[in-house]
């Protein structure tokens, strides 16, 4: 059953002075540093929520809303939404065999962490708790990906004052987003970075070039949706994709990778070393999509450690995911590039280190 947002409602992207969203990119990137930078700039600043706790993005947001303090600028928060059930136990033993196998023919200390990781357990990332917060305490934009909330969430949300947006990756998912009531779509295309915003995480991603995809949503959306704002994501690297994908019908844009290398953002150390690498000398440099640290498809910097897993991945999210993150964490720590999860979009030639504002800048006059 449909579940339309009131006609009168206004859309608060439409107040951005630039059309421009920053990806919530999960686990450190989305800084609040970053929000701030890119809301005082003209866009959307955002916030990940994704494997953080309620109180720890409640910390967040204040420290947006400190830096924010004296202007009248929007930023929004991401949240995953919650897989409905756990990996079965014994894909996830097999796939863990052969991960240990991937990480110690790399290198043999880390080898032996991985063999000491347990089969976590299923876990739903604190969502009642994140979203309690969120109707309690609204924030002016709340995105969900990596599903479909329930309806009645998002309503609470937009009762709340906040603007909701749902994500999806292509014209079926988007139509079947719409019918939820939310107050846009972002859609995303094939060569973003990051995690791919498909609703089932079994569902193999798209290939679909975004223009053409943007096109096929917005007819797709025209008979029961024609008024909703859909956003284009992936692999805008400059104004010109963005001015293309306006000219399409396109409400704004979210732009991700471009912005690892900014000066505010929290990417890593690796991470950020590994982009900006790539984008010096992008001849030796390619991004694939991978399962093999999350258990949802997710588009990096190819290294050997993800030609390694490429026959032995899993849809596995989240328990995938809570294996490998502490193996991950500690292989940045010791500067071992290989066996991190390097997310870039294939926009990565473009990456630069400099201020946000000057990346927002850059689309200015859209």
């Amino acid at each position: 059953m449909s579940m339309d947002a009131p006609a009168a409602r206004p859309f608060a992207l439409d107040a951005l002075e630039v059309p421009l969203i920053a990806a919530p990119m999960a686990g450190g990137p989305s800084s609040p540093e970053l929000a701030v930078a890119v809301a005082r700039a003209g866009g959307l600043g955002m916030l990940a929520a994704g494997y953080q706790s309620a109180e720890a993005l409640a910390e967040q947001i204040a420290a947006v809303r400190s830096g924010l303090r004296d202007v009248e600028r929007l930023f929004g928060v991401n949240v995953f939404v919650a897989e409905s059930s756990p990996t079965d136990t014994q894909q996830l033993a097999d796939f863990r065999s052969r991960w240990v196998q991937a990480v110690a023919a790399l290198d043999a200390e880390m080898g032996e962490q991985a063999a000491a990781r347990p089969l976590p357990d299923y876990s739903d990332d604190g969502w009642d708790q994140k979203i309690a917060l969120l109707v309690e305490d609204p924030v002016p934009v709340v995105s969900f990906t990596f599903g479909l909330p329930p309806a009645a969430t998002i309503r609470a949300l937009q009762d709340a004052g906040t603007t909701v947006l749902l994500s999806v990756s292509s014209s079926e998912e988007a139509v079947e987003a719409a019918a939820f009531g939310p107050d846009a779509l972002v859609l995303q295309g094939p060569d973003a970075g990051g995690h791919r915003f498909t609703l089932a995480q079994d569902t193999a991603p798209g290939t679909t070039p975004l223009p053409e995809l943007l096109e096929q949503t917005l007819a797709a959306l025209a008979s029961s949706h024609p008024q909703l704002p859909v956003i284009a994501a992936g692999g805008i690297s400059f104004r010109a994709d963005a001015a293309r994908l306006l000219e399409t019908g396109a409400h704004a844009v979210q732009v991700g990778t471009l912005f690892l290398a900014a000066e505010e953002a929290g990417t890593g150390a690796v991470h950020r070393e590994a982009v900006l690498a790539a984008a010096g000398d992008p001849s030796s440099a390619q991004t694939v999509v991978t399962r093999a640290f999350s258990g949802r498809p997710a588009r990096a910097l190819s290294t050997p450690f993800t030609e390694a897993m490429a026959e032995h991945e899993i849809a596995g999210y989240p328990q995938v995911n809570s294996l490998t993150s502490p193996i991950r964490k500690a292989a940045a720590a010791a500067g071992k590039r290989e066996l991190v999860h390097l997310w870039a979009g294939t926009g990565f030639p473009a990456c630069r280190a400099r201020p946000a504002a000057e990346i927002v800048e850059s689309f200015r006059g859209l």
